[in-house]
């Protein structure tokens, strides 16, 4: 997980519609250490039986393509430098085997050398007939990346104190499934990637945040830990039934109505664990009001004020 903040490269979109799959771009980061690209990729839904999906995947694996990762099912993603394709990996990767409404997806992050201006994407499935398909990406210059590449230790922090009243029972459980966005709908980010709630030992980053339409939020949160408290939070991981991750709501009327957790990861490797949660949040308006916290870490609730970026 990267310990910058970086510059918001671009805001997402569909990438290649083809009836065996819908890669998306769900965003990307410019930093001085290199470019962050998020893709999301859905495939219709698939009504064979869980033996008959296994036994294609096997035979698929069995002939991979060189560049060709098992953990994104054949995705082959590169990047052109000059004429030559050069293969890009997954740094982070995760995945959802859909059900008979909503088809599987593979979502992953790729990092590429550092990139200014402008970058040409190459993206291809073997397995599903999908061609290399170029696309061009606008990029910021080198010097806003330099301005940009912002250690979330340093950064200015966005949250102020909670109001009373907003304590640790204001992130209950969300009775109820997570609303669902569209099939294909990967969202438009509308807020820069900026340190949400800090103290010395702990941060809360906003890694992402999307407009899933009128009703609906897309939130991703990372959150680091070191010294003392680093030590306490990695006896926690991997996260089990009472997870010890971040919390999220949404203040709006007076009441804090909690986030539906997504998805997570954890780590504990190296000096810094880190986590990462994904959010399906209520949308109020052109800002989001949010109360957030890591208790496990020592961050208790805090206020931030995101204005959406529509523009």
């Amino acid at each position: 997980m990267e310990t910058t903040l970086g510059v918001p490269a671009h805001r997402g979109g569909v990438l290649v519609r083809h009836p065996g799959a819908t890669t998306s771009l769900l965003g990307a980061v410019s930093r001085t250490s290199g470019l962050d690209v998020d893709l999301l990729v859905r495939r219709p839904p698939d009504r064979r039986t869980a033996l008959e999906r296994q036994r294609d995947v096997r035979e698929r694996r069995g002939d991979t393509p060189v560049g060709d990762t098992p953990v994104t099912d054949g995705l082959r993603v590169g990047w052109l430098d000059g004429d030559r394709v050069r293969p890009a990996h997954p740094v982070a990767w995760s995945s959802g085997s859909g059900d008979r409404e909503v088809g599987p997806h593979h979502r992953a992050r790729y990092r590429l050398p550092p990139v200014f201006d402008e970058v040409r994407l190459v993206i291809a499935w073997p397995t599903l007939d999908i061609p290399d398909t170029e696309v061009t990406l606008s990029l910021p210059g080198r010097d806003a990346v330099a301005r940009g590449t912002t250690p979330v230790w340093d950064a200015p922090a966005l949250a102020t104190p909670a109001a009373d009243g907003f304590g640790a029972d204001s992130f209950g459980e969300r009775p109820g499934a997570a609303p669902r966005p569209g099939a294909d709908e990967p969202g438009r980010v509308v807020a820069a990637r900026r340190v949400l709630h800090r103290a010395d030992h702990a941060v809360l980053v906003l890694d992402r945040l999307a407009v899933l339409g009128p009703d609906l939020l897309s939130l991703d949160l990372d959150c680091l830990a070191r010294g003392d408290v680093a030590r306490e939070v990695t006896a926690a991981f991997p996260p089990g039934p009472d997870d010890r991750g971040p919390r999220v709501a949404v203040l709006h009327g007076g009441v804090a109505r909690a986030g539906h957790a997504l998805s997570g990861s954890s780590s504990s490797g190296g000096d810094v664990p880190t986590c990462a949660r994904e959010f399906v949040l209520e949308r109020h308006g052109d800002v989001v009001d949010l109360l957030v916290a890591w208790p496990a870490a020592g961050l208790g609730p805090a206020r931030a004020r995101i204005p959406l970026d529509l523009a």
